[in-house]
């Protein structure tokens, strides 16, 4: 949870508030996140230092954070307890008792 909200917090600081554009928000986001959970880069290897305009270096940039966050679903879905009994519903098993001058149908 605090590392969301670090990189939260962080994206919203780059772009001073909110921000209807999907690619900066997009690349705000791949920053913010892999500066807050990389835990070793190769040397001179910065996020926040890539030259926008260096076609390589943004692709390069969005390659790492995909990676990072393949990694991150990976650990989530392997840390949820595995339990059988436990699914999705198609119906409840107490149906809830609506009396007829409620219902819309019951006239």
């Amino acid at each position: 949870m605090r590392d969301q909200i670090k990189i939260e917090a962080d994206i919203a600081r780059t772009l001073d508030g909110p921000c209807d554009d999907g690619q900066l928000m997009q690349a705000a986001a791949a920053v913010a996140t892999i500066d807050t959970l990389i835990v070793s880069a190769p040397e001179g290897w910065d996020a926040s230092a890539i030259d926008p305009l260096d076609p390589k270096g943004v692709a390069d940039l969005f390659e790492v954070f995909e990676g990072l966050r393949k990694a991150e679903d990976s650990f989530r879905k392997n840390a949820r307890p595995q339990r059988p009994d436990v699914g999705p519903r198609t119906q409840r098993d107490d149906p809830l008792r609506v009396p007829a001058p409620v219902r819309p149908d019951a006239n």
